[in-house]
């Protein structure tokens, strides 16, 4: 069955827990005259974090390398999105920002406005933007509806257009699986996929997780589904252009072992940041911990405090590119997050995850998996003690495998001979 073929539009108004899928049956309209150029669309909610924005900001980075007719706008849902380096060709729609509470429910992140009010600004704002653009791919990271539904107005109107080709985007792990299948129910996931989107990328290697196997999709999903492989992070040190020289050539040096801490946003990385600072360094070896843009100030001045005068370890409230960091480490203790690990197996830098493991698993289940492939290690959050983390960087694994030897980390290769695959049927149409 066709995507214009399934009957219904989504009812987010209707009460209960499940939303339901009814309606009048959708018909595509005549697109638009065709063009030579390739528009593209990379839309992230930003609800926690810059994970989903960055892993956007790759993609776009890689597109528009790889296709040098493309114009990509991403939409996102923080403005920390403005200071990000962008590539050519390349620019950002910054939504008004909802933020999730430690209970993983969405509230405004700085408007103070109910979240339905919040929810309908950012859907006409969406809305107006992508029929504006009238891109020719639509890609959108993890959440299929957006927050709040915000993205079922769009998404109808680009099946009716039957223009672009829209693509759900989902990195390697979700959550646990009666977690996912939970939210995939209540939220009518299954239904707005089949309706919606063409294809499913996963951004990961089904040999580390299964995720379509694991939340036991049926071949409605599976069909849609393609695994990429892993982003490769090493990408991205193609675009920077020296915004984050300064911080690194002040760079506390030393004749011995950098090791590096990173906290994602930083907005629940106090505890990981506290023992990081707190242990013992091996003999001439230097510690900068990345503080993350969403650290509270007054965590922040703890730590600063608790280095103060330490000529062996230092504070680096924010880098526009982590990774720039990263490349240079010995050793990295870092959280979970699909983009940090990310950086570990590119850059090939030994590695301790201390996965987040509320309100969400996926950090913990995706470094388990990973250290059963001997590719990094991991420690439970509970354990991560300064003591625990000073004797992992005293006695650091050695002779571990290249991640690329046993994980696949080609998915933006992939990702961009699909892109390229669509500017040539685009040329086609152009030119019959």
């Amino acid at each position: 069955m066709s995507l214009l073929e399934v009957s219904g539009v989504i009812d987010v108004s209707a009460p209960g827990p499940t939303t339901r899928i009814d309606g009048p049956r959708m018909e595509a309209s005549t697109a638009a005259l065709p063009r030579a150029e390739l528009r593209v669309v990379l839309y992230s909610h930003d609800t926690m974090g810059l994970g989903h924005l960055r892993r956007n900001q790759l993609i776009a980075q890689a597109i528009t390398e790889s296709v040098t007719t493309a114009k990509v706008l991403l939409i996102a849902g923080v403005r920390q999105a403005c200071s990000l380096e962008l590539p050519p060709r390349t620019d950002c729609l910054t939504l008004p920002g909802f933020c999730k509470s430690p209970a993983g429910c969405y509230e405004s992140r700085s408007l103070d406005l109910p979240i339905e009010e919040l929810a309908a600004m950012r859907s006409a704002s969406i809305r107006a933007a992508v029929e504006s653009f009238d891109p020719d791919l639509f890609v959108v990271d993890k959440a299929p509806r957006g927050v709040s539904g915000e993205l079922d107005d769009v998404l109808a109107w680009l099946r009716r257009r039957g223009k672009a080709r829209t693509v759900l985007g989902l990195r390697d792990v979700l959550d646990e699986a009666v977690a996912v299948r939970n939210d995939w129910r209540r939220g009518a996931y299954a239904a707005a996929v089949e309706r919606f989107y063409d294809e499913i990328w996963v951004y990961g290697d089904p040999r580390v997780y299964d995720l379509a196997a694991e939340y036991s999709w049926d071949r409605r999903l599976t069909t849609k589904t393609r695994y990429l492989g892993y982003l490769d992070q090493r990408r991205r040190l193609g675009d920077l252009n020296g915004r984050d020289s300064d911080i690194l050539a002040n760079l506390k040096q030393t004749n011995g072992q950098l090791v590096v801490c990173s906290v994602g946003g930083g907005q629940d990385g106090e505890g990981l940041a506290q023992s990081f600072l707190r242990a013992d360094l091996p003999d001439f070896a230097h510690a900068a911990l990345i503080a993350g843009p969403f650290m509270p100030p007054v965590v922040r001045r703890e730590l600063e405090s608790l280095i103060a005068g330490d000529p062996r370890r230092q504070l680096i409230d924010y880098l526009s590119e982590a990774d720039a960091l990263i490349q240079r480490a010995d050793l990295l203790v870092t959280m979970g997050g699909y983009n940090s690990v990310g950086s570990a197996l590119s850059f090939g830098v030994p590695t301790l995850i201390v996965p987040r493991t509320v309100p969400r698993r996926e950090q913990l289940i995706r470094a388990q998996r990973l250290a059963a492939l001997n590719l990094v290690d991991v420690m439970d959050p509970s354990q991560a003690t300064a003591t625990a983390i000073g004797e992992w960087m005293a006695h650091p694994p050695l002779n571990r495998p290249q991640a690329s030897s046993v994980i696949d980390l080609t998915g933006l290769d992939r990702l961009t001979a699909v892109v390229n695959q669509l500017t040539l049927a685009s040329k086609e149409r152009v030119h019959a």
